[in-house]
């Protein structure tokens, strides 16, 4: 049985050019830089093999072609694939693998052989339990791969308990080691001499678990092993937890270079405040449960390195890092792992330093639970990934709309940016307080901001996309909407500038919900700075009424943009301006969401403003009647009121409850060539 199992992050050379050095082939090259072997240490059973891999470094297409050889060959031999096999205990043994092409670049590996079972039979190991109250040191007294110490019975340590390089620890059922508030645990090994804590039968949950309930800085697992934990325990603080390790309330733990394996429930959990004072290359392989359990306020903690996925181990019983609910209060980065998050509940940013940062790295994955979800208060929250590298925000079931509830974006900060991010199935409904119309993947809250480019929104349980009032948008570029239940975004007409025509809000050959292709527009008043509502792939979807009532806005439209009204709604510009000037090829449409004549309201301009244009546009389906408060006579596609002033060329006007279009007394409507009445009576 492999005592332990480190696995080391190769630091890459720079790559150097092939066509450098003139290798135009594209076979192997000999520009052999150094010679790397993962992992660099090891301890086997005897009759046990492990794979050694090896990297040669260098110039692109280098020979990988290596020579193997073991320094004793009578202790572990090596064939030509770096298959090491332990014959007999003892060592460290070298094993070295030097480049073919360049003989003077090589890499070494130490591995130890145990003790066999059999022969450790014959050293007896020292029984442990009870209290520890004054400092002690455990150390080596048995052969490798001998067990040390039996623990009997709990053992609790109310002061420093420090573990020695090579011990092994076996635990009787149900028995754990206790660190006491007062007390410390400081076990650190060596890659040749790791530390193990064991089970006295080799079996999952066997006994119960290391706890930490100590503050202590001491506190630090280097090159250990803990496995066959995982016996429902209660010192967590939090009832029976099944871990190999669990880090109380408060408490704190460094842990590099060790492995948890074969533990019921979790190989570690942090409970409450507990802090990782350091986490690097650690390893997780068949346990029960997840590797890990802990809030998402402590992803920080962890390393990108480490193997959570038992990848060339055993695989976990779940395949993912679990997330308990928790607000993140603190800047931190939650890194790319070799498994997803898996997030439950929900989740808050609400930093206490209002310019903290939490950065999700690019390549990251996070799986939401049924009905979880992520909201940004306080703070900024920041994924960016890359075109290799994307990050995906997704639920825990792949194949449900609305599984799990939104990223909510209710924080004002720039930093706030979402770039190569893939979100699907979100949209649950209300969680978080909106209400049940508020149904999408990502929301922006009232007055909150975000940055979003190069990403896409799916599955949703509704929109893809939803802007609450004054929401905004200061960049918004390339991004993709397919396959929602809804519309792909739903804001107000005065956030329709935000948008750009670069993003596909068709669905691409994968289209939202049948009846709901459109960006879904409500009701508002567009004041300030001028807009440009620019063409899509997809119409405008106007509901409700809508003005332009700034003295200097004018919204430009950008020729081939398509507007679609439902029942009653409209457009009615009292200050400022709507200039919509097309193209003969592109031109510009204003029509009902139902094409039947008088089934939206109308044009109406109470402007004078000279910017007032209607050119190669397609007006049809307005003069619904009176909710602008106009008589009967006032039923028409285009209604100037007062001193209102518009000017119309080629444009056609049609099928409307009543007029054409109609002018008062005062107003200045300046016709030009082109136009093409159907359907309506001329004034």
């Amino acid at each position: 049985m492999r005592t332990t199992l480190r696995l080391v992050a190769v630091l890459l050379a720079p790559l150097v050019l092939a066509g450098c050095f003139g290798g135009a082939s594209g076979g192997p090259q000999n520009n052999v830089t150094g010679v790397s072997i993962t992992p660099q240490s090891l301890t086997l059973d005897v009759g046990e093999s492990y794979a050694l891999q090896v990297e040669v470094l260098g110039s692109q297409n280098v020979s990988q072609s290596v020579a193997w050889r073991s320094s004793d060959p009578a202790i572990a031999t090596v064939n030509e694939n770096g298959v090491v096999t332990a014959v007999a205990s003892g060592g460290p043994v070298t094993i070295t693998a030097t480049s073919r092409a360049d003989a003077t670049k090589s890499a070494a590996a130490t591995v130890t052989v145990a003790m066999s079972s059999a022969a450790c039979a014959a050293y007896e190991p020292e029984e442990l339990g009870g209290r520890i109250d004054s400092a002690r040191t455990l150390t080596k007294v048995n052969p490798a791969g001998c067990v040390d110490y039996v623990v009997i019975r709990d053992l609790e340590a109310y002061a420093a308990l420090t573990v020695d390089a090579g011990v092994k620890l076996a635990f009787a059922e149900r028995t754990a080691l206790v660190v006491r508030p007062t007390g410390s645990l400081n076990a650190v090994g060596t890659a040749a001499a790791p530390i193990v804590f064991t089970g006295t039968k080799q079996e999952q949950g066997h006994w119960e678990t290391i706890s930490i309930r100590s503050n202590d800085p001491r506190n630090e697992l280097t090159h250990a092993v803990v496995e066959y934990a995982g016996a429902a325990s209660s010192y967590g603080n939090s009832g029976s937890i099944p871990a190999g390790v669990i880090v109380a309330q408060d408490a704190q733990l460094a842990v590099e270079r060790t492995t948890f394996r074969h533990n019921a429930g979790n190989g570690l959990y942090l409970h409450g405040d507990a802090v990782l004072s350091g986490f690097a290359d650690n390893a997780f392989a068949g346990n029960g449960g997840a590797p890990l359990r802990l809030l998402s306020d402590q992803l920080g903690y962890l390393d990108g390195a480490s193997n959570y996925s038992g990848s060339g181990m055993t695989a976990n019983g779940q395949a993912y890092i679990d997330v308990a609910a928790s607000t993140t209060r603190r800047a931190q980065t939650w890194p790319k792992t070799d498994l997803p998050y898996r997030f439950s509940g929900l989740h808050y940013v609400n930093t206490d330093n209002a310019a903290a940062q939490v950065t999700l790295a690019a390549g990251a994955t996070i799986e939401f639970a049924h009905q979880a979800g992520l909201r940004i208060n306080n703070g900024s929250f920041r994924a960016v990934g890359s075109p290799s590298e994307r990050i995906t925000l997704t639920g825990a079931v792949r194949t449900q709309t609305g599984y799990w509830e939104a990223l909510v974006f209710n924080s004002n900060d720039p930093g706030n940016e979402l770039a190569y991010v893939d979100v699907a199935f979100g949209g649950a409904g209300a969680s978080y307080g909106f209400s049940a119309n508020d149904k999408a993947n990502v929301i922006v809250a009232e007055a909150a901001q975000v940055s979003i480019s190069d990403s896409t929104f799916t599955d949703s349980g509704e929109f893809g996309l939803f802007l609450r009032p004054n929401a905004r948008l200061p960049r918004f570029e390339n991004n993709a909407f397919a396959g929602n239940s809804g519309a792909p975004v739903r804001l107000l007409s005065n956030q329709l500038g935000l948008l750009d025509a670069g993003t596909t809000y068709s669905g691409g050959g994968r289209p939202n919900n049948e009846g709901h292709e459109y960006v879904d527009v409500q009701a508002s008043t567009i004041t300030g700075a001028s807009p440009t509502w620019r063409s899509l792939d997809v119409p405008y979807r106007f509901h409700g009424h809508h003005y332009v009532d700034g003295t200097n806005t004018t919204v430009t439209v950008v020729p081939g943009a398509r507007f679609e009204f439902a029942t009653n709604a409209g457009i009615r510009v009292n200050q400022g301006a709507l200039n919509a000037v097309g193209t003969a090829g592109q031109r510009i449409t204003f029509t009902g969401a139902v094409e039947t004549p008088g089934f939206w309201e109308a044009l109406v301009f109470v402007s004078n403003n000279p910017n007032n244009r209607l050119h190669h546009v397609d007006i049809a389906h307005g003069g619904a009647g009176s909710s602008w408060g106009f008589s009967q006579t006032t039923k028409a596609n285009v209604v100037l009121l007062g001193s209102a002033r518009l000017d119309i060329a080629n444009a056609t006007v049609r099928e409307i409850g009543q007029y054409c279009h109609v002018t008062s007394n005062d107003a200045t409507l300046t016709i030009g060539s082109g136009m093409v009445y159907s359907g309506c009576q001329q004034e």
